[in-house]
């Protein structure tokens, strides 16, 4: 996914005209997640960190995961009044990543884009505290 270098800046302004798909994406997420307040949260192939912005507005601690230097540049500039840890590492093995100590992972409008899906979510769960259940939705390619 570090070929998002190439468009990170592209990316970066779809996501500031709010595109209906992402904006819907956000809100499905805060939605389903109902209140995060205190929680630790993954956000796992964060972008340029819209997301973990607003998790971290409505009191997560949030933690941003992306192969994309760029865009994890473009998360840093936006994010100076919030505590938010910026993490470069690749969604398929999260080797910086320590096991639990997440409540909440969140993957949005990503794994379309990993090579493999299932490796990815199998990485994804050992860094999560106590996992309950799974919730995904996912579109077909």
């Amino acid at each position: 996914m570090s070929h998002y270098d190439g468009f990170a800046r592209e990316y970066d302004e779809a996501v500031a005209r709010h595109s209906p798909v992402i904006e819907c994406a956000y809100e499905y997420i805060l939605d389903q997640l109902k209140e995060v307040s205190g929680h630790q949260v993954c956000d796992v192939g964060c972008g340029q960190g819209e997301l973990a912005r607003r998790l971290a507005r409505a009191g997560a601690r949030v933690t941003g995961v992306d192969l994309s230097g760029e865009l994890l540049n473009l998360a840093r500039t936006r994010s100076s009044t919030q505590t938010i840890e910026w993490v470069h590492d690749d969604a398929q093995s999260l080797r910086a990543l320590p096991d639990n100590r997440f409540d909440i992972a969140v993957a949005n409008l990503m794994l379309m884009d990993t090579p493999d899906r299932d490796q990815t979510i199998h990485s994804i769960l050992p860094p999560v505290l106590g996992v309950v259940g799974v919730k995904a939705c996912l579109t077909p390619n």
